[in-house]
């Protein structure tokens, strides 16, 4: 048990406006042209990342992106939002000799199963973790079109 957090990309496909890649993905999962009648889309879903009891992280999609919500629901994430996270994270970690600045930024936050709220190695590990993580996204070409979903349970 603990805080899992995840952030899916998601990409709506149509043999209209997708063709080629509606066509791909049909293939890739074996189907032929007759076997899904009336159904000419569908949505690729991708788990782009994944945490696990980076509370500091998730309370910022709490409070940035949730609007206050801890309710495991899924939430839209603007990349704009994820690149706001990236500086974030980034700033917190090229001042981690200044706590005040985690404190301030990227906050640690208790709940249950959420792991330790220590501004230690563990936090900064989460942290560069998400950066990571964000540089990889926002640099592949591939999820210039598609739309962000974060989502948690604890």
């Amino acid at each position: 048990m603990g805080l899992d957090m995840y952030l899916e990309a998601r990409k709506f496909v149509s043999s209209y406006s997708d063709a080629e890649m509606y066509q791909n993905l049909k293939r890739q999962m074996g189907l032929a042209t007759g076997d899904l009648p009336h159904s000419n889309f569908g949505t690729l879903s991708l788990e782009v990342m994944y945490w696990r009891k980076v509370n500091a992280v998730h309370d910022w999609f709490v409070r940035e992106v949730q609007g206050g919500e801890d309710d495991c629901k899924t939430y839209h994430v603007d990349r704009d939002k994820l690149a706001e996270l990236l500086d974030i994270c980034k700033r917190v970690v090229d001042n981690r000799d200044d706590q005040s600045v985690a404190e301030e930024l990227l906050p640690s936050a208790s709940g249950f199963f959420f792991g330790s709220t220590d501004y230690d190695e563990y936090y900064y590990e989460g942290l560069l973790w998400t950066i990571e993580g964000i540089e990889r996204i926002l640099k592949n070409p591939a999820y210039e079109r598609m739309d962000f979903y974060y989502q948690s349970s604890w």
